[in-house]
């Protein structure tokens, strides 16, 4: 999966795999979680976010769990 680099002070990275749905995001702190199941607006909304934390805290934060 390709990491994209984000200008964030919160999350340095995401990945997604469209074939199976499945988002990595890695953080400042370099911790990487996984998200399953997400639809590929989410991903492609999070690179075009003008503040990546915010958006994750609305739009990915408590959800799709794998």
């Amino acid at each position: 999966m390709k990491m994209n680099r984000l200008r964030s002070l919160t999350i340095r990275a995401a990945g997604y795999d469209a074939s199976n749905r499945t988002m990595k995001i890695e953080f400042s702190m370099q911790r990487i979680l996984t998200y399953c199941s997400v639809p590929p607006e989410v991903f492609e909304g999070l690179l075009e976010a003008t503040s990546k934390k915010e958006y994750f805290e609305a739009n990915i934060r408590g959800k799709y769990a794998c």
